[in-house]
């Protein structure tokens, strides 16, 4: 069981036991809440993890967390392809890291730099220096969960508790992926700051322009909603 001081990065550890834990069963909706909460693990647990594993690949999960990692992996991420109509993947993609170079820093530089003027890619509205610097912000977080992810491997928490943070259907880890892929794709639509032409340009020439009630469509299925309306479509509840 987690200690009730654990701190809020465990809560990517947890979900990376979906990378070695197989075999366990689901357990009924009504318990899990429950469970996690005993287990000390946030109530922000969607959210906190969505932020975390958002931009992993297949070769942050194998560097950082599981060499043999494959990839089947199950941990979903935002699908950086937004000419795709797939917002969140169903596990970390392999995206062909340059092992020419022998850090990961590097690699991952090479992967902003060589996707930099790519339409249609990655976080709209933010320059190079911000892309890079979020590169490296990600890889910080990854090495400080590391040590925390070896702890798991020796002491995992219960196979109940397993099943419920593996459940990313059911725990809001899916739907809060998918609200961070459609604010990615769209600075700004769930805050009232949504700014048509802004958008289209970082999309690319070849992007038409989204009104509002477009992007509601698109994510919701519906017509234009208030911005409370959208937060309780996409995650089923106003943060």
């Amino acid at each position: 069981m987690l200690p009730k001081t654990a701190p809020m990065l465990l809560v990517l550890s947890v979900l990376l036991l979906s990378i070695t834990t197989t075999d366990s069963r689901p357990t009924g909706d009504a318990e899990c809440p429950i469970l996690m909460r005993d287990a000390g693990l946030s109530e922000d647990f969607a959210g906190l993890v969505a932020h975390r594993v958002h931009s992993l690949t297949l070769e942050d999960l194998r560097y950082y967390f599981k060499e043999g990692a494959t990839e089947d992996n199950g941990v979903p991420t935002v699908n950086y392809n937004l000419s795709s109509s797939v917002r969140v993947l169903p596990n970390a993609p392999l995206y062909g890291y340059d092992t020419s170079f022998a850090t990961i820093g590097l690699q991952h530089l090479d992967m902003v730099l060589r996707h930099m003027d790519r339409d249609n890619w990655g976080l709209t509205g933010y320059n190079t220096l911000e892309l890079i610097t979020h590169s490296f912000h990600m890889a910080d977080m990854w090495h400080k969960m590391q040590a925390l992810y070896r702890d798991f491997e020796k002491e995992p928490p219960s196979r109940e508790v397993c099943s419920c943070v593996t459940d990313t259907e059911n725990n809001g880890l899916l739907q809060s992926l998918n609200l961070l892929a459609l604010e990615i794709k769209y600075p700004g639509i769930t805050s009232g700051e949504y700014n048509q032409d802004q958008t289209s340009a970082s999309l690319g020439k070849g992007a038409a322009k989204r009104s509002v009630d477009g992007v509601y469509k698109e994510a919701t299925g519906v017509g234009k909603r208030d911005v409370d309306g959208v937060y309780r479509q996409v995650v089923g509840k106003r943060d």
